[in-house]
């Protein structure tokens, strides 16, 4: 990859995306209304087996890249890589930083309050991940390579990997509720605005084409 303007800015948007990621599940959790599907399964995960989120994350990530390597290779990228190892650690030291500095929300108002911006912060983040488009997050193979195979909708299959989370997280203990569904059913469209209206117009100011 050269380090034109344009690729930096992929670069930087990729990074901006997971860090706000990790970000994200710290605050998911302190709302307790519930995480998205692939995060509800992770910290079902963590209950079973004691490992930290990070840790937990990291090993269902490698299980799923192994998966793509095979079956989806294209679908893999440096994003993905720092998709896979980063997103889980940096949520375990937000979380840290979090409990040494603040106290978790008590009021519902506040837990509503918290849960909206991060619902929108998330989506953000989302968007400029995707647009930055140097591999797919690692969950998200599983969706593409279904589609690929199955030659099924990609909505149905993503649809499935959800709903197969959130039963295993569920099972485990984890917090499925309001925010679960909220994850799953509202984050596309907030991810498609910020994606039509700031990820691709920022990215294209320095688009080879334009220069």
């Amino acid at each position: 990859m050269k380090f034109s303007e344009y690729n930096i800015k992929r670069l930087g948007m990729m990074l901006v995306g997971v860090l706000i990621m990790g970000f994200a599940v710290t605050i998911y959790n302190k709302t307790l209304f519930g995480t998205d599907p692939y995060t509800c399964m992770v910290l079902g995960m963590t209950k079973l087996f004691g490992f930290s989120f990070g840790v937990t994350q990291l090993i269902l990530n490698c299980l799923i890249i192994l998966l793509g390597v095979f079956f989806a290779k294209h679908f893999i990228g440096i994003g993905t890589l720092f998709n896979m190892v980063c997103i889980g650690f940096i949520a375990d030291f937000c979380t840290f930083i979090y409990d040494k500095f603040f106290p978790d929300p008590e009021t519902l108002t506040v837990k509503i309050i918290m849960f909206v911006l991060i619902v929108i912060l998330h989506s953000f983040a989302g968007s400029i991940f995707f647009t930055a488009a140097l591999g797919v997050g690692a969950y998200d193979i599983l969706g593409f390579l279904l589609h690929e195979k199955l030659k099924i909708n990609y909505r149905w299959c993503r649809m499935t990997t959800d709903v197969i989370c959130v039963i295993i997280g569920f099972s485990l203990g984890a917090v499925v509720g309001i925010g679960t569904l909220v994850t799953a059913f509202f984050m596309g469209p907030i991810i498609q605005f910020f994606t039509d209206h700031f990820s691709i117009p920022f990215l294209e100011k320095s688009s080879p084409s334009k220069s």
